[in-house]
């Protein structure tokens, strides 16, 4: 199996959401709870740059515990909010104009931008909203790739105008993950 990469992008929007929302003494106080090894890829991310997944997984173990304070709730929202932070001004209009639906279906471009390596995703859409089959990902065994995955999806769906977005996880395994983003078809 590849071994698994994410873009810098996670880790400049985690960060510069956590300054914004907690200030400079969070952010050193989670750079101390990473490995010695992850803590330059949090400090200092390209945004276009690939990192080790296990870099993301040892930052969401951290957030999770340091920041959510082991509450899934605070940690999804966490994530929401960070991932639209992250999302430019620019963009934000663009998406704006875009319908949930439309978003969804392409999450599995988005995927192959955000990851290399490991993993892919499907898209299966009825009336009543988008059903997201993640396959081949070995990090769907942590709780926090679950949280984080619905938290995204939470945070796509605002940019794109969905005020109150209702994401649900289906069903999981070691590696693989089913969620159901509700939203209605356009006429």
């Amino acid at each position: 199996m590849p071994a698994s990469e994410v873009k810098g992008i996670w880790f400049v929007s985690a960060r510069g959401y956590l300054t914004k929302v907690h200030g400079l003494e969070r952010v050193d106080a989670v750079a101390r709870a990473l490995l010695p090894e992850h803590r330059r890829i949090f400090l200092d991310p390209l945004p276009g740059e690939w990192y080790p997944e296990a870099a993301l997984q040892d930052l969401l173990g951290v957030l999770f515990g340091h920041v959510a304070m082991g509450d899934e709730a605070r940690f999804v929202r966490f994530v929401e909010e960070a991932s639209v932070f992250g999302t430019g001004k620019f963009f934000r209009v663009l998406l704006a104009l875009a319908s949930t639906r439309f978003l969804m279906r392409r999450v599995p471009v988005l995927w192959g931008r955000m990851r290399r390596g490991a993993g892919a995703a499907e898209v299966e859409q009825d009336d009543d909203g988008t059903v997201l089959h993640y396959r081949a990902f070995p990090y769907f065994e942590d709780a926090n790739y679950r949280l984080m995955t619905v938290g995204t999806l939470r945070g796509l769906c605002k940019v794109a105008g969905d005020t109150d977005p209702r994401v649900t996880v289906e069903g999981h395994g070691r590696d693989w993950l089913d969620v159901r983003v509700e939203h209605r078809a356009r006429p």
